[in-house]
């Protein structure tokens, strides 16, 4: 039955086709647009796809499972990432230290052969 509602919502073409003329939109723009409209025929063909048939189960199960994957993607491709604020304490605490030694060693040099010590006990 979703082989027949597929042909006939895509103009007579194989059922697999709307996979295809999703992919084709995708290709075509890969901006959120372009998954909008991949999205989009993904969804019509699932809404014409009948829920009482056992023989198309297979292939509604894959419809609807790739059209979660790209509702996921244009969910991913749209947010807007917020700052956190843990994490620029963080960054503004890591850069104080920084910045203090970098000032203690500046003036500081370092010796480049050490002398060995003479404490009792040690070799």
């Amino acid at each position: 039955m979703l082989a027949t509602v597929l042909t006939s919502t895509l103009g007579g073409a194989k059922p697999e086709a709307v996979f295809l003329k999703a992919r084709q939109a995708l290709v075509e723009d890969s901006s959120p647009l372009g998954l909008a409209a991949a999205i989009k025929t993904l969804k019509s063909a699932q809404e014409a796809c009948s829920v009482d048939k056992e023989a198309d189960a297979p292939l509604r199960r894959v419809l609807n499972q790739t059209l979660s994957g790209y509702e996921r993607r244009h969910e991913l491709a749209t947010v807007v990432p917020q700052p956190k604020s843990k994490l620029l304490k963080a960054q503004k605490k890591a850069e104080k230290k920084v910045k203090s030694m970098r000032e203690d060693m500046d003036g500081d040099e370092l010796q480049s052969n050490p002398t060995p010590s003479t404490s009792p006990g040690c070799p």
